[in-house]
């Protein structure tokens, strides 16, 4: 074979660097992580160019895949992260290759590319969306002329969440907007999005980065440790002496970083979280969960309050959880606690307490419902690798009615057991995924990580110690196994404490050498330089190619023992066993002290904490004694252990399970005991956990609805007995009474210490005389304030408050509340169930002399006490709110004024207020629907009614009042002014359009109600538009049992949708459906047809919307036969009115005064579906205007064009 000068010159310089390259590509995982200068790119792309021209056909292939392969990966790479800001890639490409290359080149070039990826087992990217292009900018990682983009990005987080890692970020990118990642370049955000474990460990790497740049003195040993190419490195430190680095606010909020913790300060809630909420499968527990992490501080009693929002297209559900101390008696730390999620939802908003700013986890993607978590529970995000060996799969059920297809690969079937409660349609499954390349649909899989990864060998962890906020304690510190490859990899093992800049030890290793052939991995001892004995948290990052180290947090007691007399605590009625604890700490290489070395533990006490110290370091721990425990588990609810016999309900609380834990593996059975019947006994459910039994609880209900007095005992196979729960009826007493001030009467317990009631006092009539009893009160003239809770003594009093004593009449509601088990008290009591609930009625109200209370909630007091005219203050939007949650119950109780009177009153008279308030009321999006449209809100004019970031929170919250409040920007790109839609300047003189917004908002609509709501946005047709229609099948459903139709339900949007989805509308017109018998929606019903006669005129001028009604009307016949069939038809049709007026036409604006208590009870009744209508008119109108004009000129700004006043009085 004969070559031109041209190809013995590019084989010289191709071979200088392939042999080399070759080496180091087995030891990375990325390419850019060989930092190979531009000028090494730029000469062997030259060469290969000079090469690949001279030859053809096999020799070509000869070139690229077998003598030269590494240079052409790292060729390509290095176009992908230095030249690809010039435009496209393979114009860039030839251009640095010195040769032209056409269509078929590039196709060879980048198969060659992925094909030698494999040869060198580097990191793979399946399912990127351009096959030749984004694999090979993958792996050039992030390049160096956007570096500052991501720094900043990154130092924005660091400010705002001084603990936040990789993943976080990594999470928090692919949800954000395209406004708040405004100056973030695009090559930034493909990397961080898509790049998996690789992106993770590399923005970990650059978040400790930044830190040692924001150090007043950088060292560099720790720069050097980071293994981050040197060209970051430089830039980043280039990049640090500008002011854009803004390094000295990241130094403020790293002084809030506590040095030896995971715990991070929450300023707001006044409380440090020891973690950060997470979701997490239970698979054999509590199904698919949210984890609350415990909280130090900010409480005086160890409890708070989280507020969680539940989020999917149609809007949110508002949770709140309550959390109890880690212990009884303990006032300064909350326990950690698990809300159960017992549907799929699209994300999950976290908020301690009134803190400003929430968490945002995101679950379910409804492009790729699939959900993968670890063998350990963990979820695992959508931009991470998933690991070798077994995960847990959660996914729909292949249905190809549902349009629902199934899983193009898997991995090896383990088990399947049961979905999570809630969670129908779906399979939970547990694979294997060793050795599988990729798993999930065949447009969207879902890579393994092929390389294999660093690993703590964990030991068993200290039974029963634990740290200050509940966290597992190691007595003996894990070892570190490192895998051997084929080629040297160095490793670089760090040890600090979490949140300390400067590490306790540093350790470089090198493993694939010599001594380690033959061996998979090699055991490293990380702790050889650190100080022993190891005492407290430690944060060990081990850092070798990207992807392949770990991050963990241990806590470590070196040596500590726990001995407990006696071995096993024994459960009774009041608690547990006393019990002594021998605490001793006899590590090796130094000297512990614990303090106190022995404890008494009572029957109400756990554990207690003790202190153990070395080498100038406290660390509190708490201790206990193996001990015996109950607790209810019902599907859908959080359940706690308790540490005394349970008190159930016998009208309520025969369900479930009730799991018992014992000290070993032994038969177990339950036996049920009352008077004048036979013992009832119940064997042990089988399950995995092989120290906790399980009892099905249903097969108890027949007995203790037969005997509402009994007692549930455990007997074990050695004939031990314990009482475990006990069941009596729910009702606590016969009537309640207020006893006046000065009345003798006495009351024992804290709030009277000498017996003596100087106010008021309840009185229980009839009391049981159980411990444990508490009364919550509630005010009928302030419903919207939380119930102030009073206990009980052994004789039924307790003093009243003294805030209520002019409050008026109160509701007040009884019940036992466990000490060890606190549960929620309801905002209100629930109307259909009354038992121990009691009305106080004949009490004076009088509004307070200075109450600090916004003006708005007095007069709602006041109009509700029959005193004050409509209430239109400001301050009262966010009561008036959650007052429409009870206005039906309040007037079964005769309060004189009409509570949904006063909040549509206030609401219209200040609708800026009222759309603030859909945020901080806490109330689930459908609430929200009847109270905005009562005030006349679904027609308010569009304007600038809240922030930019108010009307981000409020798709979430509520899509209706995100719609009300935003419409004024939503348009599809046009200047005000360009024959688009209305120009809101004609009702609000301070408008002025904002482009950010504007594109925010669409962005925000197009994530919350689909694509398709951009489609019609632009004009295009509603696919959908027969969804929610009544006809002949309605009908026959209508004749189904209760139970079948349930079943069929059941099938049908598994996946939750956007707003504008298919099933998202068949949903919310199902909850129509469900209404239709309802006495108020059967009187809708019968004058619909009358309504729609004076709506529809009105409707003419608007052909979009006019056409959407006809979409929904039944057949003649059939709706004069059954006339609920109108209803679907009489909602779009109000919604197209609604929005109609909102333009300013008097003639619509009147019509629908006179119509709107129609569309008062469809909000009541069908809150979804007058949500889509609603969101769907205005899109329909705006889409119409947009296509009529889509070609007229611009207006000058401010001088409205002729179209634009057409578009004001109507569609036409």
């Amino acid at each position: 074979m004969t070559f031109g000068s041209d190809h013995a010159v590019g084989l010289e310089v191709v071979a200088a660097y392939e042999g080399e390259w070759r080496q180091a590509l087995r030891a990375a995982s990325l390419v850019a992580e060989l930092d190979v200068p531009d000028d090494q790119v730029q000469d062997v792309l030259r060469s290969l160019g000079r090469l690949y021209k001279s030859t053809t056909g096999s020799q070509r292939h000869l070139l690229l895949y077998d003598r030269y392969p590494a240079a052409l990966v790292v060729g390509l790479a290095g176009v992908g992260a230095r030249g690809y800001h010039h435009g496209n890639f393979w114009s860039g490409a030839w251009e640095a290759v010195g040769f032209r290359g056409l269509q078929p080149d590039q196709k060879y070039w980048a198969e060659a590319f992925r094909a030698n990826l494999d040869r060198f087992g580097l990191a793979r990217f399946p399912g990127l969306s351009r096959v030749y292009v984004d694999e090979i900018l993958m792996h050039g990682g992030v390049p160096v002329y956007c570096l500052p983009d991501l720094l900043r990005l990154l130092i924005r987080r660091r400010r705002r969440e001084p603990g936040v890692t990789g993943r976080e970020v990594q999470s928090w990118v692919r949800a954000a907007s395209e406004s708040q990642l405004t100056g973030v370049d695009k090559p930034v955000l493909r990397f961080v999005c898509e790049g998996g474990d690789y992106a993770t460990d590399f923005v970990d790497r650059c978040l400790d980065l930044v830190d040692l740049l924001a150090l007043p003195d950088q060292v560099s040993t720790e720069l050097a440790a980071l293994g981050l190419p040197r060209r970051i490195v430089d830039e980043a430190i280039r990049f640090a002496d500008t002011d854009a680095a803004d390094l000295a606010s990241l130094r403020r909020s790293r002084a809030a970083v506590p040095i030896d913790g995971v715990a991070r300060q929450d300023d707001d809630a006044g409380a440090t979280l020891a973690g950060r909420p997470h979701l997490r499968l239970e698979p054999y527990d509590n199904g698919v969960a949210l984890w609350l992490p415990p909280v130090v501080g900010g409480t005086e009693d160890g409890r708070v309050v989280w507020h969680i929002a539940t989020s999917s297209g149609i809007g949110s559900i508002q949770h709140r959880v309550r959390t109890r101390p880690t212990w009884a008696g303990s006032t300064v730390i909350a326990a950690e606690t698990v809300l159960p999620l017992s549907e799929p939802v699209w994300s999950i908003e976290v908020r301690l307490g009134d803190a400003p700013l929430p968490s945002i986890l995101s679950l379910v993607d409804k492009d790729d419902p699939l959900l993968v978590f670890t063998k350990d529970g963990l979820l695992i995000g959508p931009a991470e690798s998933l690991p070798q060996g077994s995960v847990w799969l959660l996914h729909p059920a292949a249905d190809p009615l549902q349009g629902q297809v199934d899983l193009a690969a898997t991995g090896r079937e383990l088990d399947e057991i049961e979905p999570p409660y809630g969670w129908h349609g779906w399979r939970l499954r547990h694979v294997d995924l060793t050795g599988v390349p990729a798993i999930g649909y065949a447009d969207r899989l879902r890579p393994v990580h092929a390389n294999r990864r660093a690993h703590l060998d964990l030991p068993a962890h200290l039974r029963d110690v634990k740290t200050a906020v509940g966290g597992l304690m190691f007595g003996t510190p894990p070892r570190l196994s490192l895998p051997v490859e084929g080629v040297p990899v160095p490793w670089t093992i760090r040890v600090r404490r979490p949140g300390a800049a400067g590490s306790l030890s540093t350790l470089i290793v090198t493993v694939g050498t010599e001594g380690d052939n033959g061996s998979p991995s090699r055991s490293v001892d990380p702790w050889a330089d650190v100080p022993r004995p190891l005492l407290g948290s430690y944060e060990l990052t081990v850092r070798g190619p990207l992807g392949r180290g770990l991050t963990r947090v241990v806590q470590l007691a070196e040596g500590l023992d726990v001995r407990a007399t006696p071995p096993w605590r024994e459960m009774g009625p009041r608690g547990l066993d006393p019990a002594t604890l021998t605490v001793t700490c006899a590590a090796a290489g130094g000297r512990a002290t614990v303090v106190p070395g022995r404890l008494e533990l009572g029957g109400h006490e756990v554990g207690k904490t003790v202190t153990v110290a070395a080498h100038s370091h406290r660390h509190d721990l708490l201790v206990s004694a193996p001990h015996m425990a109950v607790r209810h588990a019902v599907p859908g609810d959080r359940g706690d252990w308790s540490f005394m016999p349970l008190s159930l309900h016998a009208e309520t609380d025969a369900r479930g399970e009730l799991l018992v834990r014992l000290p070993a593996n032994v038969p177990a059975e339950l036996v049920v005991s009352a008077a004048g019947m036979p013992d009832q006994r119940i064997p042990r459910a089988f399950d995995r956990q092989t120290t906790v039994a399980r009892f099905d609880l249903s097969r108890l209900h027949d007995t203790v609805t037969r005997h509402p007095r009994a007692v549930v005992d455990i007997d074990l196979v050695d004939g031990a007995r314990f009482r475990v729960a006990t069941f009596s009826p729910r009702r606590l007493a016969t009537g309640l009474t207020v006893e006046p001030a000065g009345q003798a009467a006495t009351v024992d317990g804290p709030d009277s210490p000498d017996g003596l009631v100087r106010g008021e006092a309840l009185r229980a009539d009839g009391f049981a005389g159980v411990s444990d009893a508490v009364a919550a009160c509630y005010q009928l003239f302030a419903p919207w304030r939380e119930s102030l809770l009073v206990a009980l003594d052994s004789a039924g009093r307790a003093p009243l408050p003294p805030e209520l004593r002019d409050a008026g009449p109160l509701l007040v509601m009884l019940r036992v509340d466990d000490p060890w088990l606190p549960r929620d008290w309801p905002d209100w009591p629930d109307p259909a169930d009354r038992d121990d609930v009691y009305l106080l009625r004949d009490r004076m109200w009088r509004p307070p002399a200075d109450s600090g209370m916004p003006a708005g909630e007095v007069e709602l007091s006041a109009y509700l006490a029959g005193g004050a005219d409509l209430p239109r203050s400001a301050g009262g939007a966010t009561a008036a709110l959650r007052l429409t949650q009870v206005a039906a119950d309040l007037r079964r109780h005769e309060v004189p004024g009409d509570g949904r009177q006063a909040v549509a009153s206030l609401l219209a008279a200040r609708p800026a207020e009222a759309l603030e308030a859909s945020l901080t009321a806490r109330l689930d999006a459908a609430a929200l629907v009847a109270p905005l449209v009562e005030a006349g809100l679904a027609a308010l004019p569009p304007g600038t009614y809240v922030s930019a970031d108010a009307e981000w929170a409020l798709w979430t919250a509520s899509p209706l009042a995100a719609l009300i409040a935003g419409v004024g920007q939503l348009r599809t790109g046009r200047p005000v002014g360009s024959g688009g839609p209305a120009d809101p300047r004609r009702f609000d003189r301070g408008w002025v359009d904002d482009a950010p917004r504007r594109e925010a908002q669409l962005d925000r609509l197009g994530a919350i109600a689909g694509e398709s709501a951009l489609t019609i946005l632009d004009g295009g047709a509603d696919r959908d538009a027969r969804v929610s229609r009544f006809d002949e099948n309605a009908v026959r459903f209508a004749a189904m049992p209760p139970a079948q139709l349930e079943s069929l339900w059941r099938e049908s949007a598994v996946v939750p949708g956007a707003l504008l989805d298919h099933g998202t509308r068949m949903a919310a017109a199902r909850r129509l459906f469900d209404a239709r018998t309802r006495p108020e929606v059967v009187s809708l019903a019968g004058s619909a047809l009358g309504v729609l006669g004076k709506v529809l005129p009105e409707l003419e001028r608007a052909p979009a919307l006019g056409r959407a009604v006809a979409s929904r009307r039944a057949d003649d016949g059939l709706r004069r036969s059954q006339p609920w069939l109108a209803l679907p038809e009489l909602s779009m049709a109000l919604a197209g009115l609604a929005r109609r007026a909102s333009r300013g036409g008097v003639a619509a604006a009147r019509t629908y005064r006179d119509v709107l208590p129609a569309h008062v009870v469809l909000a009541h009744h069908a809150p979804d579906l007058v949500t889509i209508d609603l969101v769907l008119a205005e899109l329909l109108l705006r889409g119409a205007a947009a296509a009529r004009s889509g070609s007229a000129p611009a207006a000058r700004p401010g001088s409205p064009s002729h179209d634009d006043l057409s578009a004001l009085r109507g569609d036409r």
